[in-house]
């Protein structure tokens, strides 16, 4: 089969070419999470029989570094710290854990593979009332345990679980709960209500 011209392909004038370009990218899309799992079960197989972690370390950021951002990194790194034992530090680096080379079982590993390891979580549209029910509960939970962090008014929040479970709320009681904010707490809140990505995070 002739390579696909993708550069070219707007101009193709049947669905022929389309569907060889998705057989094409699926072929080569298969063949680059195995070829990733390859270079892991050789790492760990590497590691296994010269004793030495610290090759298998640096191989293993290596590959982090370089992937695509389209390749599920957080999948990868998963299997790396369930089978190799090492550990993903705050400077987006591993380093090697408690797990000897002795303990690899090479085998194992080897048929564990990472995509299905950890499988992309399914795609969920927003549900607007779940989303505020899961929030508000958080946020119940971290009043319970505050973190210093946090900027959670209480009265603000008691309004919008009443919201959430179809209480009627009167202006005034809103508008108190954004009178008694202070301007960091109004800055937030503007700019949380600009956009629905906390709410999405949220679900």
């Amino acid at each position: 089969m002739a390579p696909i011209n993708f550069t070219k392909l707007a101009l193709a004038n049947s669905d022929d070419q389309f569907l060889a370009a998705i057989d094409s990218i699926q072929r080569r899309g298969h063949a680059v999470q195995l070829d990733i799992h390859l270079f892991l079960v050789a790492v760990a197989s590497r590691w296994a029989s010269t004793g030495d972690v610290r090759p298998a370390v640096g191989m293993v950021n290596k590959l982090i570094e370089a992937l695509p951002h389209g390749v599920r990194s957080n999948a990868i790194k998963a299997w790396v710290e369930t089978h190799l034992g090492f550990v993903w530090t705050q400077t987006d680096l591993f380093q090697a854990g408690t797990t000897r080379h002795a303990d690899l079982s090479i085998k194992t590993l080897a048929n564990v593979r990472w995509w299905e390891f950890k499988p992309e979580p399914a795609y969920k549209p927003m549900d607007f009332a779940a989303a505020l029910l899961s929030l508000t509960t958080r946020a119940d939970d971290r009043l319970q345990k505050p973190d210093p962090r946090d900027v959670i008014d209480a009265q603000l929040l008691r309004i919008v679980k009443g919201a959430a479970s179809g209480k009627a709320i009167g202006f005034d009681d809103l508008l108190n709960a954004v009178q008694s904010l202070n301007q960091t707490e109004r800055s937030n809140l503007t700019t949380y209500l600009a956009t629905s990505q906390g709410l999405q995070s949220a679900a």
